[in-house]
């Protein structure tokens, strides 16, 4: 293991460097490998590589249509739309608890808002370092983290839980680790194929996720498993028209939603009472963003340099950049809270519903256009998670039925 970790993180950086040698030295850059269609034009500096685990190429990058003299029109659309959106999800986890309503709706709306955030980093402030961005987002997390947990301690006299150092080598480190690796995987596997390809195996999170579930020996229902699929199965969809088939860049898209998976159970496993170390939410928001930064902030200084460092003092870049952190640290708490409450496969499943609202945002913001794979996808991935949220309601409502029938039984027996 302490030779595996030093390998995989250096094979994350040759991704980013193998990335920055041939997407962004114009004369190494083949237009024909790449897409050049209407939702694949690099020239308008979107990343290649996502920020977070939990987004993909395309919930960034769209493309730009419209007469932007409309847009303040389609913001009351926006709005409205969105609204009805979250009282629909409302309405579907309301047997939850308001608690986590709210910590889904927030959720969204960040995962959603970070979107057309970091498209705004790159499009206004023409700031091409998503390494720094990402480091800027977890310090962010890890800051106001500890702030609360400082605030907690003084008002409330709750002890802050300082992770071990064996916690953070053996858990903790390797959270940091898979984020790290979902990046330098997926950029790896949009080397090797196209991005049609890449968000057709993609959003495959909620499957890859169940599956680790079963691996680990955690109990779950086999009745989940269809609502699983039905939402994984909607994004290719969109993408399915021209897709560049590569087994390399299959095998290191795949490793890429595998990192992902395993950051969602370690950390699930991190609240859980199972582990000799355990966290809450804001707690251990602060310790796997600040295990994560030291990783990235390493990353961005072999890949990226100092150059961030010296673009980042313009007004335009510190506000965009700013509004990203806000977001990240909202999207990295409340994300915690769904995990914690719901479990990893739930959380995973429920992310998808970002697509939706980030076109939405796309439309409103930059005046683009939905198109009808794009609404056949959204309608698929909302009943999928419908599905989900519904039948694992069940189970639980029977597990606790069967529960009650035998501490019955064994209270007659007595």
């Amino acid at each position: 293991m302490r030779l595996f970790l030093p390998a995989f993180f250096l094979l994350c950086v040759k991704a980013l460097k193998i990335a920055d040698e041939k997407l962004i030295a114009n004369d190494t850059f083949d237009h024909k490998r790449f897409d050049t269609d209407e939702h694949q034009n690099y020239e308008d500096g979107t990343p290649l590589v996502p920020m977070f685990p939990e987004m993909y190429h395309l919930d960034v990058h769209t493309s730009r249509q419209g007469d932007m003299s409309s847009i303040s029109n389609n913001y009351v659309i926006y709005f409205s739309v969105t609204g009805a959106c979250f009282a629909g999800i409302a309405l579907m986890y309301q047997g939850r608890g308001l608690s986590i309503v709210l910590a889904i709706i927030t959720f969204l709306a960040s995962i959603s808002l970070m979107s057309n955030l970091i498209r705004n980093i790159y499009l206004t402030g023409d700031f091409h370092y998503p390494l720094f961005i990402t480091c800027s987002h977890q310090l962010s997390t890890c800051l106001a983290g500890f702030i609360i947990l400082l605030s907690k301690q003084a008002t409330m006299g709750q002890k802050i839980n300082y992770p071990t150092g064996k916690t953070m080598m053996t858990s903790l480190g390797p959270v940091g680790f898979c984020v790290a690796g979902s990046l330098g995987f997926s950029n790896l596997g949009l080397l090797y194929t196209n991005t049609h390809f890449y968000e057709m195996i993609a959003p495959l999170n909620g499957l890859a996720t169940f599956g680790i579930g079963i691996l680990l020996g955690h109990r779950t229902s086999i009745k989940l498993l269809p609502p699983v699929i039905c939402v994984v199965i909607g994004l290719p969809l969109v993408v399915a028209p021209e897709p560049n088939i590569s087994f390399i860049g299959l095998a290191f898209i795949l490793s890429a939603v595998l990192c992902r998976s395993g950051k969602a159970w370690m950390q699930s496993l991190l609240m859980s009472h199972g582990m000799s170390q355990s966290f809450d939410p804001i707690e251990l928001s602060c310790w796997s963003a600040i295990s994560t930064f030291v990783i990235m902030i390493i990353w961005s200084i072999i890949a990226e340099g100092l150059a961030p460092w010296k673009a980042l003092w313009h007004a335009p870049v510190l506000v965009a950049v700013f509004m990203s952190c806000i977001a990240a640290v909202v999207l990295n708490v409340s994300g915690l809270f769904i995990l914690k409450d719901m479990g990893p496969v739930a959380q995973q499943i429920i992310s998808e519903f970002k697509g939706v609202l980030a076109s939405l945002g796309a439309v409103a913001a930059f005046g683009e256009v939905i198109t009808p794979q794009q609404w056949v996808c959204y309608a698929l991935t909302v009943i999928g998670i419908y599905w989900y949220n519904q039948t694992d309601k069940q189970i639980q409502q029977e597990a606790k039925e069967e529960e009650n029938l035998v501490s019955k039984e064994q209270s007659e027996k007595a």
